[in-house]
């Protein structure tokens, strides 16, 4: 009976005898022995591409070649099925005097491919590896990515079972990767097994069907690519004696907060440096930062070359500056008029003059003016504001770096259902960059996305199940969710559809209402909405219970989702009225730009609903519901408006009044 797998390791050892390094330099050599893989098992089912991750000295090199049968194991047994082609040591199977023609038929006898098959399709060789008149030259005059691509072209040719390939895939171009990728996914859909080690996650993540982590001979994670590439990729920078060990090691992320944590502690020079470090190193906000140091030092080409990579590497501020720089666009006027409407007006504006700080910041000072204009606007209520403080306060731009701080803070927006501080969460407690990882923590944050109906919040949510990442393996959940996912992710194409349907009057076999209880299913933001807002939209609400269960379903996003729960409780709808907590609703709704939640606020105050008597409030709120359109404050403003006017014509003109007052003297002396 055949065997499902292609390859069976079995409590594989391998030791090596090595120089100790306590030997004496001119005394005899003492040899020790030095366990490279210590008891390995691994089993790999026919049809699977296995990536193998792990640093130098690991042990990958040495699995691949037990495997391949180039080396036997100390102990352990080693099972597989089939023909094996490797592409281990580029440098094997090459004659550096023979040229790459002569060389293929070289490493083809190493395959025990026949000469008349390597006659055949020696032109399709030649073409695939793709390095032109270089095939004619010795291979001595190749770099290591045009001996790859040579090795590759032939091995594609063999007819084997499994193919192990160690970091050949790592030195091509952007074209040869993607000639590769679509060679391994096809030897796949044949049937066969693919082993691979790559430095690259990012290789690993577009080829393989699952991942290995190899530390100190034992395979210590084992699971889909997406789950083991990010733990690899994970930097632990948890505690400082973290920062300062992974800033040693070169990690650019660990350099950047160095240079942080040395401008805490008042080490201005030694900021400078760990910057500097961090901007060669290519961390893009270091790259940003550094560029101000190079304008200072007069070095205006530098800093555009800092600029420009940052601004390719995604960073926003580094898009803006560099753009600047070759502007002649001076926003004095412009800055001048959004301070002035901070002032004068609400959280909002604010909020927008602060985004403005940090879009035209220029120098560490505009950083630090920003920060302090977005905890005003913070202070005056705005959640997006507090959100974007406390992420500044976690990298220490624009104001001292406190880790601490920035998370309690982000944690009570989560709280809140703050879409953004929730996701930050999530990353925060499983990537180790600011705090020592905590899968349990990362799912629990991932899971209040899902909730909250982030559509690929619910997937990760669905894989942490079934691979027992931060919680128990529960398939059953991750069957729920992945059929969440299924609906979530069609929200918008189906909701478009369905109010395209409404316009142009076309009779569809379920109408909007139906569709979006299917949506609901699957946690849809905006089916949510729409149904409560059709639901609630009358004076007697049908199934008060079930608008109340979706109320609350919606209220795990902040801000203007919140405004159905509060209403909830403002008309007692499936639950017992309770106008302070529909008040401190509202106020949150409020704060997110809701005009329907201004509007009802108003009123709140107006009357002394949920709160105390506050007529000021009452005109602050109906102004601002009506700056976003509200129909309802507009034309209350208007009202007031026209009163206003009324009570001017009222006022007389003072020369009449003069006349009169005259008419009145001189007719008293007649």
């Amino acid at each position: 009976m055949m065997s499902e797998y292609a390859i069976e390791l079995q409590n594989i050892t391998k030791s090596f005898k090595v120089v100790d390094s306590q030997s004496s330099a001119l005394g005899r050599r003492r040899m020790t022995e030095k366990t490279v893989l210590d008891g390995l098992d691994l089993k790999v089912r026919k049809g699977e591409i296995v990536g193998i991750l792990g640093g130098n000295g690991s042990g990958k090199s040495t699995l691949l070649k037990i495997i391949s049968g180039i080396l036997a194991p100390t102990e352990g047994k080693v099972l597989v099925e089939g023909k094996v082609a490797s592409i281990l040591e580029l440098a094997v199977g090459f004659h550096d005097d023979l040229s790459g023609i002569e060389n293929i038929y070289i490493r083809a006898k190493l395959y025990n491919i026949p000469r008349h098959v390597i006659d055949e399709r020696l032109q399709d060789i030649i073409d695939y590896a793709d390095i032109g008149d270089y095939i004619h030259s010795p291979v001595r005059m190749y770099s290591s990515g045009m001996r790859s691509r040579l090795a590759f072209a032939i091995m594609i040719n063999v007819d084997a079972d499994v193919f192990v390939i160690d970091e050949a895939l790592s030195v091509g171009d952007s074209r040869f990767n993607m000639k590769t990728t679509g060679f391994m996914k096809g030897l796949v859909m044949r049937g066969k097994t693919v082993l691979i080690t790559s430095h690259s996650t990012y290789t690993l993540r577009s080829i393989c069907s699952r991942a290995v982590i190899l530390e100190n001979g034992r395979i210590t994670r084992d699971g889909i690519p997406e789950e083991i590439c990010a733990v690899y990729d994970t930097v632990d920078l948890g505690t400082e004696e973290d920062v300062r060990r992974n800033a040693d090691y070169g990690i650019p992320l660990a350099e950047y907060r160095m240079s942080k944590l040395c401008m805490r502690d008042g080490d201005e020079k030694g900021a400078a440096e760990w910057l500097q470090k961090a901007a060669y190193s290519g961390n893009p906000i270091a790259m940003t930062e550094y560029a101000e140091i190079c304008l200072e030092k007069q070095d205006p080409v530098s800093a555009e070359r800092f600029l420009l990579m940052a601004a390719k590497r995604g960073n926003r501020e580094a898009m803006w500056r560099y753009s600047d720089l070759h502007s002649e666009f001076r926003e004095d006027d412009l800055e001048r008029t959004l301070r002035i409407m901070a002032r004068k007006g609400d959280h909002f504006d604010a909020y927008r003059y602060a985004e403005y700080l940090r879009i035209v910041v220029r120098n560490e000072a505009d950083r630090q003016k920003a920060y302090h204009a977005y905890r005003t606007a913070a202070a005056l209520g705005n959640i997006d504001a507090r959100y974007r403080a406390a992420t500044m306060l976690l990298n220490g731009t624009g104001t001292t770096i406190d880790i601490a701080g920035a998370l309690e803070e982000l944690v009570a927006l989560g709280n809140m259902g703050h879409t953004k501080a929730m996701s930050d969460l999530a990353k925060i407690h499983t990537d180790g960059r600011y705090v020592k990882p905590d899968f349990a923590e990362g799912f629990r944050w991932t899971l209040k996305l899902a909730n909250a109906g982030v559509a690929d919040s619910q997937f990760t949510v669905a894989i942490m199940y079934a691979s027992g990442i931060g919680t128990e393996v529960d398939m059953d959940e991750a069957d729920a969710w992945f059929r969440r996912y299924a609906v979530c992710a069609l929200e918008g194409p189906v909701s478009e559809a369905s109010e395209s349907a409404k316009i142009i009057g076309c009779k569809l076999p379920l109408d909007s209402f139906r569709i979006n209880n299917v949506l609901i299913k699957g946690h849809s933001r905006r089916a949510l909405s729409e149904n409560l807002t059709t639901m609630m939209d009358t004076s007697r609400v049908k199934r008060p219970d079930y608008v109340f269960q979706l109320a609350q379903q919606a209220a795990n996003t902040a801000g203007r989702p919140q405004s159905y729960l509060a209403d909830c409780y403002y008309r007692g709808i499936g639950v017992d009225a309770d106008p302070a907590r529909a008040f401190e609703l509202f106020h949150v709704a409020a704060d997110s730009g809701s005009s329907r939640a201004m509007m009802t606020l108003a009123l709140m105050y107006r009357y002394g609903v949920g709160t105390e008597r506050d007529m000021e409030m009452f005109e602050r709120y109906i102004r601002m519901a009506a700056k976003r359109d509200n129909t309802v404050a507009m034309n209350i403003m208007d009202e007031w408006k026209k009163s206003n006017q009324a009570r001017l014509k009222k006022v007389a003109d003072p020369r009449k009044i003069n006349r009169r007052r005259n008419v009145g003297q001189s007719g008293g002396k007649s």
